[in-house]
């Protein structure tokens, strides 16, 4: 238990961000060191407690090492170069049937330059971090990837939806964020604009980008005309 307990406290700071793939891997850890103890309890004259224990930290630092390389450090969430190799491998390696269920969602947080001139980059940060935590629940239902592609933009990935799924998923995530900046520390509204594509519409990943951008700058100019008529 004493050998469990250890890895655990190396594993501590990961525990509020936790994903599938960590539950394994933790899972698969303690495994190892339970193994030792009870190998070590049975033959108690061969020890070897610590080349388990050994066995434990590598598994933990080759994982952390992978996470470390494709999340965000920020948010937590995936990084660039991990919604890059999703795109790939959705495009490249599924058929066009499959793609009709697939789809990409370009997200931008609005006005975090703004924000970050009036409360500091701290509160930018802060903005960043909840449209982060928000999305991943409620992406919860959906076979999706969520990850931060720079400053203040995001990407979502979804696979086996249809298109009425995928536009219900971009009204959640703007109604969501509206009702959070009324409880917000801060009165700066969080508003978010969110560009739509699904795979079969276009026939490479660079029209795919182009036109989730395109959608993206529909989308901020809706809402900018919506402002001025209010």
């Amino acid at each position: 238990m004493i050998l469990i307990f250890t890895a655990l406290i190396a594993s501590k700071k990961h525990f509020k961000t936790i994903k599938r793939s960590e539950y394994i891997t933790y899972v698969v850890v303690v495994l190892i060191l339970f193994v030792g103890e009870a190998v070590d309890s049975i033959h108690t004259n061969i020890k070897l407690e610590w080349g388990f224990v050994a066995l434990a930290y590598w598994i933990l630092f080759i994982f952390n090492f992978e996470k470390h390389v494709s999340s965000d450090n920020l948010t937590g969430v995936y990084n660039r170069q991990s919604c890059q190799l999703m795109l790939s491998k959705l495009w490249f390696d599924n058929s066009a049937e499959k793609k009709e269920k697939q789809f990409y969602l370009l997200l931008e947080l609005n006005g975090v330059k703004h924000l970050n001139e009036i409360y500091g980059p701290l509160v930018g940060d802060k903005a960043l971090k909840i449209l982060s935590k928000e999305v991943l629940e409620l992406i919860k239902g959906y076979d999706s990837f969520f990850a931060r592609i720079g400053g203040d933009e995001f990407c979502i990935l979804l696979e086996n939806v249809d298109k009425e799924r995928a536009h219900e998923l971009k009204r959640l995530i703007k109604d969501r964020l509206t009702r959070i900046s009324l409880i917000s520390d801060f009165s700066y509204p969080l508003t978010v604009s969110i560009g739509l594509v699904g795979f079969e519409e276009v026939d490479s990943l660079e029209k795919l980008s182009e036109k989730a951008r395109a959608q993206l700058e529909w989308d901020k100019k809706l809402r900018w005309r919506a402002n001025v008529q209010l």
